[in-house]
């Protein structure tokens, strides 16, 4: 997090003298334009601002002590990691007895927000303190949120979210746990939409139409266009086996043609071929999917013989 910071402090200008316990982001730091320190009591000498990001509290006091006799009286110390609220308000305890301001200002965001200078900056201490270097946070961050004039004021807060974070990922792993445990785990659907063929040809879920499972359709502008002002028998899609069949729910604004095909596996026909009975095919699964034909239908069937 720290050298995404930094660089973006560079880049606006700042001159900035950097110390960091591994020496490969104070080498690509120093490419671009940053005195790189080789102990952190050099990189602090005669700073106006000093900013840490450290891992964790003791990080944060062993550098500090190594610093403390450096720190010029008038500086501004800014803790931007994420801390306890108990090492927060021992530092500005501290620093206020040696004539030095802290300010605790955690950040939100991970490292590409970092680098993009979109952190949100949660930031308590002395108001005069916090306006002082305002401008740096303009740079690498894009609000600045203040809570109060007491340094760990902003680390709960910090705290706080990362509390939540953690909590609801839990909450969503011990709903996701028992729901598995008694076997109501969501399974993959068959049939969802896909790019499949060429013509942007869909596969698609058609819900709420027994014995139908997925729909095929071709969009008028790659197959056929319909004349202008055609009447719904022109828009009519058609059954691939002959005749008219259903009509898909865009057909009459888009003029799609579309043909169904039957859930589950192939049936074979019954000796009851004008009922329209299919039987279940040997090693099928499901329920078979039975279409009464009217009396109209097999008329005009009769008829196109």
């Amino acid at each position: 997090m720290g050298w995404p910071m930094a660089a973006n402090l560079l880049a606006a200008g700042y001159d900035l003298r950097a110390w960091n316990r591994s020496p490969e982001p104070g080498q690509r730091l120093a490419a671009r334009g940053a005195q790189v320190a080789s102990s952190p009591r050099e990189a602090v000498r005669d700073a106006d601002v000093v900013i840490l990001i450290l891992a964790d509290d003791a990080a944060t006091r062993s550098t500090l002590q190594a610093v403390d006799e450096a720190l010029r009286p008038g500086a501004i110390v800014v803790n931007m990691a994420t801390v306890s609220a108990e090492l927060s308000a021992g530092l500005a305890a501290d620093f206020a007895g040696r004539g030095i301001r802290y300010v605790a200002a955690p950040v939100l965001g991970r490292v590409d927000v970092a680098e993009a200078g979109e952190l949100n900056i949660l930031a308590a201490g002395e108001a005069a303190a916090i306006d002082a270097v305002q401008p740096l946070f303009d740079v690498m961050g894009r609000k600045t949120w203040r809570y109060g004039e007491r340094p760990e004021q902003a680390s709960v807060v910090k705290l706080a979210v990362n509390f939540m974070i953690a909590s609801a990922i839990g909450a969503m792993g011990e709903a996701a746990a028992l729901v598995r445990g008694h076997g109501a785990g969501a399974r993959p659907r068959r049939g969802r939409r896909r790019l499949s063929r060429p013509g942007d040809q869909h596969r698609v879920r058609l819900a709420g139409v027994p014995g139908l499972r997925q729909r095929y359709c071709r969009r008028a502008l790659h197959a056929r266009r319909l004349p202008a002002g055609a009447g719904a028998e022109g828009r009519q899609s058609r059954h691939r086996g002959g005749g008219a069949g259903p009509r898909a729910p865009d057909a009459r604004q888009h003029g799609t043609r579309c043909h169904y095909r039957r859930a589950g596996p192939r049936r074979r026909r019954s000796g009851l071929r004008g009922a329209g009975a299919h039987q279940r095919a040997p090693g099928g699964a499901g329920v078979t999917a039975v279409r009464q034909r009217t009396a109209q239908q097999a008329g005009n069937r009769n008829q196109r013989r």
